[in-house]
């Protein structure tokens, strides 16, 4: 088992967090840490690495800046960093507590989903708060929650902490096409546009973005595996003690795991998701873009023709020639 820790400058919550990393003893620990940004955060970080003592059979490697690189250089590069030495890993930073079966999980993920591109993202925190389809242990969600998850060198390859294709993917409206609202996608434009222009300094969004370009989804744990318990002051966004997504309790999974019959998208699933960080708070598109957009989009087309019957045969005989003649080509 490969274990990734991030950690910066809060020595309690990272013991907190090594003490469950620790009874696991994985065979690798990889720990990656942000310098200080002042000679008063230093005793702080100091404090952080000190609590890290390995008591078991382990190789342990450290990637340590000496001054402080920002949350989205220091996790881009550290992770970098791990996957151009192993293929896959199970990422925690210094405020997410994981329930113990969290990392039997992510194992089991990471094998079975190890040779399918379709999945880039193993994810063990559940935002839904009691949601839950059936009893399968998990499910596929367009989402990749990162608080306490998993992945491999083959999906971190794809990752640009920079955005470099974002601008053209904006011009052409295409990131309303990621998503089921245009709450949504204006939600993460904003977010995209402030991490293009440096005023927001993060690299989950990022990752986000890597993962909808390129189709993949995310494997969602069915109950909550990992807790933030890291909300407060100090805390890099996850600032508000009170917020509703702090310290949420965690529960086992249950094994043998139960998996999903199909590989789809639960798509009220992520709807859920999106609702708990307030997304649909998000401004929407004005009514002229939203007409614009509206006219210029096939699908919507198709589906009023589809409501008139003789209508509707003709248009799907048209688009089925037409997908028929471009895979022929």
């Amino acid at each position: 088992m490969n274990v990734v820790f991030i950690i910066y400058k809060r020595p309690k919550l990272t013991a907190q967090v090594f003490r469950k990393i620790s009874q696991v003893k994985p065979e690798r620990l990889f720990i990656i840490a942000d310098g200080p940004r002042s000679e008063e955060e230093r005793q702080l970080c100091e404090s952080a690495r000190a609590v890290i003592q390995v008591d078991w059979p382990c190789e342990v490697k450290s990637n340590i800046a000496e001054t402080n690189m920002g949350c989205r250089r220091r996790v881009a590069s550290g992770l970098a960093w791990v996957f151009s030495q192993i293929e896959e890993a199970i990422i925690l930073e210094d405020d997410c507590l994981p329930d113990s079966s969290f990392f039997p999980f992510c194992s089991q993920m990471l094998d079975l989903y190890r040779n399918d591109s379709r999945v880039g993202h193993i994810a063990g925190c559940n935002l839904l708060k009691g949601y839950k389809r059936g009893a399968q242990s998990y499910y596929y969600s367009k989402y990749a929650p990162i608080w306490g998850w998993a992945t491999w060198r083959r999906a971190w390859l794809l990752y640009d902490v920079d955005m470099k294709t974002w601008p053209v993917m904006k011009a052409h409206n295409w990131h309303y096409d990621m998503f089921d609202t245009h709450q949504e996608a204006d939600f993460f434009a904003k977010e995209w546009d402030e991490v293009l222009s440096e005023r927001l300094d993060t690299w989950d969004v990022q990752w986000l973005y890597s993962s909808l370009c390129q189709g993949s989804v995310s494997v969602v744990s069915s109950v909550n595996l990992v807790s933030n318990i890291g909300f407060d002051p100090a805390a890099h966004r996850t600032k508000d003690p009170n917020d509703p997504m702090a310290n949420l309790i965690t529960e086992p999974m249950q094994f043998p795991l139960k998996h999903p019959p199909h590989r789809v998208c639960d798509r009220q699933a992520d709807q859920n998701f999106a609702s708990s960080f307030r997304l649909s708070t998000a401004s929407q598109p004005s009514l002229l873009l939203r007409i614009k957009m509206r006219l210029l989009n096939k699908y919507w087309y198709g589906a009023l023709f589809r409501r008139v019957p003789l209508l509707g045969a003709i248009w799907a005989q048209a688009r089925s020639n037409c997908l028929w003649n471009k895979k022929g080509r």
